[in-house]
């Protein structure tokens, strides 16, 4: 994974594996895929289709310190494509980094998210 210059940052990140449930605005379904990290502001996700940056999102995941399903509405804000290789080239596989930042979610969503990063 490319190196991610904590600099530019406005908030720490925790590593978090974790499925991560999301559905675009005006979309019926919900798709899961795996996060990296999490912050205050927003997630990592990893995903397997691409999204467009400004792309608003409906997500739902919880984390290990609680039981709770965490609500959040969040909106792409960047996006990084990769390729993993396999064990030959031929079964390289892309995949893409998805930054989103957390526009809304409730209080206690906050303060699980604020917990867990202790």
């Amino acid at each position: 994974m490319p190196a991610i210059r904590e600099d530019l940052r406005f908030y720490p990140r925790k590593e978090l594996n974790t499925d991560v449930l999301y559905k675009i605005e005006g979309e019926a379904d919900f798709t899961a895929h795996h996060s990296i990290n999490i912050g205050p502001g927003g997630v990592l996700l990893e995903t397997k289709t691409p999204l467009k940056e400004g792309t608003t999102l409906e997500l739902c995941f919880s984390l290990p310190n609680s039981q709770q399903l965490i609500k959040a509405e969040g909106r792409v804000v960047w996006i990084n494509h990769q390729t993993k290789k396999r064990e030959s080239p031929s079964k390289a596989s892309v995949y893409h980094l998805v930054g989103v930042e957390f526009t809304s979610m409730g209080e206690d969503a906050k303060r699980i998210i604020e917990e867990f990063l202790r």
